[in-house]
C-alpha cells in the first residue's frame, strides 16, 4: 500500500516509514499525515501523472537552466555555501 499526498497539503514525511514516526509523534502524527493522502496500490500510484518519469522537469523551454553543472557549482562556491545537486 502506498499513500499519494494530495495537492495543497504539506508533506511531512513518508507515511509508511513507521520507524521515523515512532520518534516523531507516534501513531497520532502518522495518522494525521495519512489523512492528507489517498491510499493506492503500487501500480495505481505509479500511473499517476504527478509520479510519471515522463513528466517534464520544466513547464516551458525558457525555464530550462542555461548554465552547466560546473558553472552552477562555481556560483555556489563563490557564495560560500556547500554545493548540492539540484
Amino acid at each position: 500500500m502506498e499513500y499519494d499526498h494530495q495537492p495543497g497539503f504539506v508533506r511531512v514525511h513518508h507515511v509508511s516509514d513507521w520507524n521515523w514516526w515512532a520518534c516523531h509523534g507516534g501513531v497520532e502524527k502518522m495518522q494525521a499525515e495519512a489523512d492528507k493522502c489517498t491510499p493506492r496500490c503500487a501500480v495505481c500510484h505509479g500511473k499517476q501523472k504527478t509520479h510519471s518519469i515522463f513528466k517534464p522537469a520544466y513547464a516551458k523551454l525558457e525555464d530550462y537552466p542555461t548554465d552547466t553543472p560546473k558553472e552552477r557549482e562555481a556560483k555556489v562556491a563563490q557564495a560560500g555555501e556547500p554545493y548540492r545537486l539540484p
